[in-house]
């Protein structure tokens, strides 16, 4: 404070003054705004003192009469320097009659409300600067913040220009007498040098009126963090670990494989499957029916039950598109909804898997009259957060969605009309979306993580931007294939983190390669160089990807089809290393679309298809991480 640049002259104590011995700004010529400083008072009675001497109980009083002393080390640039100082004496009426005691009889307001102390542990460190491997690595801090009153109502930023993006906490996460604990994660940072880096933390205020003079002031003040960075990667601390592979069910029908098993996790933590397949149906013994999806739930991934017919039609079977069924888990208790892309003119969905049923329990077509509407493998589902539920896919060289008239009813309204098409994207004729995941931000708003099939080989990502979510903006690029020599970018697969971090994964083509590669966002705008999470000389896709916290840490794991096989990876510095591929798949020789969820104490539930003879199975197995 009272430097003359941002406080000049202004008849009031808050403005700057010349000071009687120091040189004048007419002379001078003041520019420094960051302004360090030595905190004074009783507790601090020798010239080198510690802040940790300070008594969190005795308010930082500096008595009537007291002499303290502190040491200023003042380093002079090649110019020379020139500077004052000021005394900023905190101080208000105290509170009954004399005589009074300090600081018993003085309101918590007789001091600043900004911070004069921060004690900073390193949780987690793996920075690294490793001249051939590059860079990369996380920090992940706890600061305890001390200040004399309104400890829990401070922001805490972390700065690391040109290394990371800035960080800032959340609310306290502990603390203790005098003092709130907070905690600031550093990601996706690229170090410019090994050894010991400053980072600068901005410890802000919560808007109050100072000393009854400044209206809604932030008063923030700054601490330098000097952290260390390896002088090479870290190595793997983590390897898979797989249960016994387990074959769900055996689906007899030859020739046919689009059985595609859909997985979500419910509000009471048991995990539900979808799945969809042509064998017959005999509801009475005059009637032929074929199943088109069906459904089970499980507690731990390794025991299935309840298997459900979820929709069936009448007449000879028609062949289901691959990766047709979507399954999301409802807020309106332990049930779910379902999608299933049984021809190429018809998107049907089924009753839930509770006892609750739909407005309109069987089975209908909710495309209308359109012929070509619903493209295979566009189709998406999701339910906001008040409960209505969207279909997203591509329809007549739009991408477009539809919303549920009630919510939590994946069905017509009351009104019996069908849903109206509304538009995200236009395509271009010839060309399809291939709308490919979707979440839900902590922010409520929904995102769709989609790719271009024409020669652009964009990722692309597409979000709601009003509160009745039938407006969206479908302008961000991800990924831009055309910018590098890549001949594709496809199957991206995207999940939010409880910060509103982006994370996504995509498939691209390199040469005689493909390669599964990982991009994050803090904003959903601005998006991460591509990392390479695994490379393969065959055709890879169907890659969704997971945030989870295990062991203190954050972890993200994807899962895809490379070949004929089942892979998973994983990565717990922020997405910048991962661990070497492991094949999930040990039985059969051919397997394809997988995938997984992560429950809440860190196991991943994978399911996937897997070619029996002349029949596919849907296969499962758990896995999960161990240090190694």
């Amino acid at each position: 404070w009272w430097n003359p640049t941002e406080f000049p002259m202004d008849g009031t104590i808050f403005g700057y003054y010349d000071g009687v011995l120091g040189a004048p700004d007419s002379i001078a010529d003041f520019s420094g705004i960051l302004n360090g400083y030595k905190y004074f008072c009783d507790d601090l009675d020798d010239i080198e003192d510690p802040l940790t001497d300070i008594d969190p109980e005795g308010r930082g009083v500096f008595s009537p009469g007291m002499k303290n002393v502190r040491h200023y080390s003042i380093q002079l640039g090649d110019d020379g320097l020139i500077f004052n100082y000021a005394v900023d004496a905190s101080w208000q009426f105290p509170e009954g009659s004399p005589p009074w005691t300090a600081p018993d009889d003085f309101v918590p307001e007789a001091n600043q409300p900004e911070a004069y102390r921060i004690s900073l542990t390193e949780l987690d460190n793996s920075l690294y600067y490793d001249i051939v491997e590059g860079a990369g690595g996380s920090l992940h801090l706890s600061i305890d913040v001390y200040d004399w009153f309104g400890a829990d109502l401070h922001t805490i930023k972390a700065e690391w220009p040109g290394v990371a993006p800035q960080a800032a906490s959340t609310g306290p996460t502990g603390g203790g007498i005098g003092y709130s604990t907070y905690e600031v994660d550093l990601i996706s940072c690229t170090p410019t040098a090994a050894g010991e880096q400053d980072i600068l933390l901005t410890v802000e205020c919560e808007a109050l009126n100072y000393q009854d003079f400044i209206t809604g002031a932030v008063t923030s003040v700054y601490f330098m963090h000097t952290t260390d960075v390896a002088d090479e990667a870290p190595a793997t601390g983590y390897e898979v670990i797989f249960s016994d592979e387990g074959v769900l069910i055996e689906i007899e029908n030859a020739g046919w494989n689009d059985i595609s098993p859909a997985l979500c996790i419910e509000t009471d933590g048991d995990i539900k499957m979808a799945y969809s397949h042509n064998m017959p149906y005999d509801p009475t013994p005059d009637t032929t029916h074929y199943a088109r999806s069906y459904a089970c739930k499980s507690t731990d991934g390794l025991n299935w039950t309840g298997f459900q017919l979820s929709f069936w039609t009448l007449g000879s079977p028609s062949a289901n598109h691959g990766d047709c069924v979507k399954i999301v888990a409802s807020t309106d208790g332990n049930s779910w909804r379902t999608l299933s892309l049984w021809s190429p003119t018809n998107l049907t969905f089924s009753a839930p898997f509770s006892a609750a049923t739909e407005l309109f329990p069987s089975p209908i077509n909710i495309d209308g009259a359109h012929v070509t509407t619903y493209i295979d493998r566009a189709h998406e589902i999701i339910q906001d957060a008040n409960g209505y539920v969207y279909i997203l896919g591509d329809d007549n060289n739009l991408l477009q969605f539809k919303k549920s008239e009630v919510p939590y009813y994946l069905t017509q309204g009351p009104s019996g009309a069908v849903w109206g098409d509304f538009p995200i994207y236009y395509i271009g004729a010839g060309y399809f979306s291939r709308a490919r995941s979707i979440e839900l931000a902590p922010d409520d708003n929904m995102y769709l993580a989609y790719y271009i099939n024409d020669t652009a080989n964009t990722i692309q990502l597409a979000y709601n931007t009003d509160s009745t979510g039938l407006t969206w903006d479908a302008s961000t690029v991800v990924y831009d294939g055309s910018s590098t020599s890549t001949t594709g970018a496809h199957d991206p697969g995207l999940d939010i983190d409880p910060d509103g971090d982006f994370h996504v994964t995509f498939i691209r083509e390199s040469g005689a390669n493909n390669q599964i590669c990982y991009v994050h966002s803090t904003d959903g705008s601005a998006w991460s160089t591509p990392v390479v999470i695994s490379e393969m000389p065959v055709d890879m896709n169907d890659d969704p990807i997971c945030f989870f916290e295990f062991d203190d840490l954050d972890f993200l794991a994807t899962v895809w089809r490379g070949g004929t096989h089942i892979y998973v990876s994983f990565s717990y510095d922020g997405g910048q290393n991962w661990a070497d591929a492991v094949q999930v798949d040990s039985l059969l020789p051919e397997n394809e679309q997988p995938d997984f969820v992560v429950t809440s104490d860190g196991v991943m539930h994978i399911a996937w298809a897997a070619k029996n003879g002349t029949h596919y199975d849907i296969h499962y197995r758990n896995a999960w991480l161990e240090e190694s």
